[in-house]
């Protein structure tokens, strides 16, 4: 049950679900073209990657990486043969060069991978071991995320996780303005462009998973997805933001490192208490509304029950479905017809039918029926024991939010002594 009161129609579930396509798309075709223009430049000089760049030669491999996995997020849900074997191909690639930047640290010349790639002469510098670690774990993430094995699929979204988190500790410390030598080793050289485009890319690969945390968190319409959605930026954003201005004031030394410590803390629990007191206040007056509802509602179910109690004391109730087989009775239809519940469900009414009326008669309230129309009249119908009885009967079509007719519902009101009593006036 949602708890939020609306749902997505058919008409914004589509456009939603084309807006999102259209996002991935824009992101994955600006990787495939950015990484293949870095890559290009090496051979090639461009200026406007130079530009952008800051005159850095970005990293061959790297940039190799996020375009193995930006092919392989537009291919994700391809079925065709051919390309199920490039996808796997490309994660393996990915995890290969990962894996031989990693052994390359500790001092294993045959493992130098960028030197297969690049121009003769120029000597690359290497991937960061942060973005080996995400080289590896990208290429695992793709060929796991599909696996029906539970055990499999968790550990694949784990490491693209891990991706999500390295490539965003790496954007804060630039937002931060952390300085270069202020970093451990293992981030120092992973450029500020490559992070961003590691952690878009495994967030796209996060929301391919369909009801993965991440896909159920910002698409969902439940009341908790839409509290993530709206604390979400301010979460992020907010203390980036305070810690910043904290380190500028510290590296200016208007402040002292542990004053700066103090302020950050002073500055940002009061806020976010502040920023979730509202929430909470919103939250306690839509469960407000809710118990207020759910009250009205027990009360008109109680009403309503009331109410059919009274209807099968004095009136013959029949569901059908739209065939006409027979899908409710009450207990006045049993006692009148003199078949169990049992015996009645699943039948039509041919089982309490007199033979008194012809054949149009019938065909001629299907058609009214069948129409949509309200029908009235009077039927004599035989039960169980060979005893006949009158129904002045009422019988109302169903319908759906399409028009189109589900079931019907008769109504009957026992008229056996009134029929006598005309029978004996003739």
């Amino acid at each position: 049950m949602d708890f939020t009161p609306e749902n997505l129609t058919p008409e914004s579930d589509e456009l939603t679900h084309f807006t999102n396509n259209l996002i991935s798309n824009i992101i994955i075709g600006f990787a495939i073209l950015f990484s293949l223009a870095i890559l290009i430049n090496w051979y090639v000089d461009l200026n406007f990657i130079q530009f952008l760049t800051g005159n850095k030669q970005m990293k061959f491999n790297t940039s190799f990486v996020i375009l193995i996995a930006s092919i392989n997020l537009y291919i994700y849900h391809k079925k065709d043969k051919n390309l199920k074997i490039i996808f796997k191909l490309l994660s393996i690639s990915s995890i290969i060069i990962g894996v031989s930047t990693l052994i390359s640290y500790f001092g294993f010349p045959l493992f130098e991978i960028d030197n297969l790639f690049v121009p003769n002469g120029i000597t690359p510098e290497k991937m960061s071991p942060a973005s080996a670690v995400c080289a590896i774990s990208i290429g695992f993430g793709f060929l796991g995320l599909k696996s029906k094995n539970i055990l499999v699929s968790n550990i694949s979204r784990d490491l693209i996780m891990l991706v999500s988190l390295i490539s965003s500790v790496v954007i804060i410390s630039y937002v931060l303005l952390i300085p270069i030598q202020d970093k451990t080793i293992v981030f120092q050289t992973m450029s500020l462009l490559n992070s961003i485009l590691f952690f878009l890319i495994s967030l796209l690969l996060l929301f391919k998973k369909q009801n993965s945390l991440f896909t159920i968190m910002f698409k969902g319409t439940f009341l908790g997805s839409k509290i993530f959605r709206k604390t979400f930026p301010i979460i992020i954003i907010f203390p980036i933001v305070v810690a910043n201005l904290l380190l500028l004031a510290i590296k200016e030394e208007w402040i002292h490192i542990d004053l700066g410590i103090v302020a950050y803390t002073v500055v940002l629990i009061p806020f976010l208490v502040m920023y979730f007191s509202r929430i909470a206040l919103q939250l306690n007056e839509t469960d407000k509304t809710r118990q207020t509802l759910e009250e009205a509602l027990i009360d008109e179910n109680l009403n309503l029950t009331h109410f059919n109690k009274a209807l099968d004391v004095f009136t013959i109730i029949g569901i059908t479905d739209a065939n006409g087989i027979i899908t409710y009775v009450n207990d006045s239809f049993c006692e009148i017809s003199k078949y169990s519940k049992e015996e009645i469900l699943g039948k039509t009414h041919k089982i309490i039918k007199s033979d008194y009326h012809d054949t149009d008669f019938f065909k001629n309230m299907w058609l009214k029926i069948k129409a949509g129309e309200v029908w009235v009249g009077e039927i004599k119908n035989r039960a169980k024991d060979g005893s006949y009885y009158w129904v002045d009967t009422t019988i109302i079509p169903f319908k759906n939010e399409e028009n189109i007719i589900t079931g019907f519902m008769s109504v009957r009101q026992v008229i056996t002594k009134r029929k006598e009593k005309e029978v004996l006036m003739k």
